[in-house]
């Protein structure tokens, strides 16, 4: 709804404005070239880090009335041309239009409206549910990478350099893989000249790979922890349904033998997770700055792992690990071949 009042904070202002710089020689306002934008539509709202260049053209917006006209100080960090970024620049604003954005009531008619159930309080149970699972698995996924960040770091040994090199195989298969399954040629992907630095760059990666895969190897061997065959079967029963009428050729075995080895490592990491002092620290949100998108107040579950204490032995045990489908590149080596499964804030033009 148009308004004719002063903008204010949720308005959605649409502006025309030019960039300016400081001459420090004449101690005049040159206009930046091609800097010119007309009829640009901006959202008056507080911004997060991720928006946080349009905070100073908002904050300057904030009282105007439409047709007025007011020179702004802006600090852009993308979007300019390079030689203006992170720069103290002058916005000349004319404030053009002021709308302001009524909000749907939170009722019935609104859930129906948005989803396919019929009250909102059932609207809200599920939003909730939803956001409580993704909350968890985040925080799981964040409990696994420390975890998995200090295995590696309880390795004191160098790993063998053959374990090296296949780990990098199977990663740059796992590429060229994703590169084919979008439609993208490998052709002359594979050249030496091509090979041979792309290996290296691999290289770091690689090591800390089989590092946790030998960690990973001897824990499930000292602590005898196995997985179900029942539920490798079930697994691969599944993945059989998700990827029936595929055209890619499946190795059943290799696929088998990859699924063991993740069960094994989220087997490892549960059993670690127990055994240690893990301290979760809630995720939090600048105050000018809390979630958007949600109608209504909600639990925020979502923890950042920040410190984990366990002590153990050094692990010794060497075996690769590589839970992607792959396939090798070299001529000498078996090709095999897997499926995989796999606050809005406006962009300046590329020219201003």
């Amino acid at each position: 709804v148009s308004q004719s009042r002063y903008a204010q904070l949720q308005d959605v202002g649409e502006i025309d404005f030019v960039l300016y710089f400081p001459n420090d020689e004449t101690g005049e306002l040159d206009i930046i070239a091609n800097s010119d934008v007309k009829n640009f539509s901006l959202d008056l709202i507080e911004r997060d880090s991720d928006g946080k260049q349009w905070s100073g053209l908002v904050q300057g917006i904030l009282g105007m009335t439409i047709g007025e006209t007011k020179e702004v100080p802006v600090c852009f960090e993308s979007g300019l041309e390079p030689q203006w970024l992170n720069k103290n620049l002058i916005a000349k604003v004319t404030l053009n239009e002021l709308k302001e954005v009524e909000l749907h009531p939170l009722d019935d008619e609104f859930a129906r409206k948005v989803s396919d159930l019929d009250s909102m309080d059932v609207l809200r149970e599920s939003v909730e549910k939803r956001i409580q699972s993704e909350a968890e698995s985040t925080t799981q996924s964040n409990r696994n990478t420390a975890l998995l960040k200090k295995i590696e770091e309880l390795i004191t040994i160098d790993p063998p350099e053959v374990l090296i090199k296949e780990q990098i195989y199977l990663m740059i298969n796992f590429a060229l893989n994703r590169l084919e399954e979008s439609g993208i040629s490998t052709k002359g992907l594979t050249e030496k000249s091509i090979m041979e630095p792309l290996f290296e760059s691999y290289r770091p990666e690689a090591i800390s790979k089989v590092k946790i895969s030998m960690g990973i190897s001897e824990i499930a061997k000292r602590e005898s922890i196995q997985v179900s065959q029942a539920a490798v079967e079930e697994e691969i029963d599944m993945y059989r349904q998700r990827n029936n009428g595929s055209k890619h050729q499946v190795d059943w075995g290799m696929l088998q033998k990859l699924i063991v080895k993740e069960m094994r490592q989220d087997a490892v990491l549960d059993w670690l997770a127990n055994q240690s002092t893990i301290e979760y620290i809630p995720e939090t949100y600048p105050e000018s700055s809390p979630p958007l998108g949600m109608p209504f107040s909600h639990p925020m579950a979502t923890d950042d792992l920040t410190t984990i204490e366990t002590t153990a032995e050094t692990i010794s045990d060497p075996i690769t690990q590589e839970l992607r489908p792959y396939r090798d590149w070299e001529t000498d080596r078996k090709s095999t071949r897997l499926n995989s499964s796999h606050s809005r804030a406006p962009r300046m033009p590329s020219s201003a």
